[in-house]
C-alpha cells in the first residue's frame, strides 16, 4: 500500500489522496508493469537506487509513461520506498519523431544510386547509403563507426584535403576516388 502520496500524483492519476493510501503500488500499473513490481521492491528494498520506466494507468484508463527513481528509506519508523516519477510522455513523442525522420532520411539517402558517407572529425563514419555500403561488398553496419581507413580505403591526401575544406568552411564535397572491394579489386567512386 502507499504510505504518502503529494498532490502532483493524485492530480496526474486522477485519484484522491485517501483513494491513492488505499491501494497497492501495483493498482495503478500497467499490467506488463504490475508483473514487475515484486522484483523491483526486492532489488529497491536491498538497498539500491533503482531508476526504471513503468507504465502508469490513470482513473480515466489512459495510460502515461513515466520514469521513476526508487530507493529504500525508513518511514516513520518503518522500511519503505521513496519513488519519484516524471512523466516521459513528450519525451517519448520526441524520440518516436526522431527515429521516424532517421529512418525517412535512411531511405531518402537509399534511393540514391551513388556513394554517401558522413564522418565525424575523427574520420568515423556516421552513416553512409547502401550504395556505399554495398560498393564495397558490406553492410551498413558493418561500415558505420569505422574510418576510412579500418575499411582498407587509403585515407590519400585527396580524402584528407577535401574533409579539411568541409570542416574549415562547411562547403560540400564531391569527388572521385577509388575504392577497394573485399576479396581483392577496387572501383571508382565519385564521393
Amino acid at each position: 500500500l502507499f504510505v504518502e502520496v503529494n498532490r502532483v500524483v493524485c492530480e496526474r492519476l486522477g485519484y484522491t489522496r485517501e483513494e491513492l493510501l488505499a491501494m497497492p503500488a501495483s493498482a495503478i500499473s500497467s499490467p506488463e508493469s504490475a508483473a514487475l513490481t515484486t522484483e523491483r521492491v526486492a532489488l529497491i528494498m536491498k538497498g539500491d537506487v533503482h531508476v526504471f520506466q513503468t507504465t502508469h494507468v490513470r482513473r480515466d484508463g489512459t495510460q502515461m509513461p513515466i520514469e521513476a527513481v526508487a530507493r529504500r528509506i525508513d518511514f516513520r519508523g518503518r522500511p519503505a520506498i521513496l519513488s519519484v516519477h516524471r512523466d516521459i510522455s513528450e519525451r517519448l513523442a520526441a524520440e518516436g519523431a526522431l527515429s521516424e525522420q532517421a529512418r525517412f532520411m535512411q531511405q531518402l539517402l537509399d534511393a540514391l544510386p551513388f556513394p554517401i558517407i558522413a564522418k565525424d572529425r575523427d574520420g568515423r563514419i556516421q552513416l553512409c547509403n547502401e550504395a556505399f555500403a554495398s560498393a564495397g561488398g558490406r553492410s551498413r553496419g558493418e561500415v558505420v563507426g569505422k574510418t576510412v581507413a579500418e575499411l582498407g580505403m587509403t585515407e590519400n591526401e585527396t580524402h584528407l584535403a577535401h574533409d579539411r575544406a568541409l570542416f574549415a568552411d562547411g562547403t560540400v564535397q564531391s569527388y572521385e576516388a577509388w575504392m577497394p572491394i573485399p576479396g581483392g579489386g577496387i572501383r571508382r567512386h565519385v564521393l
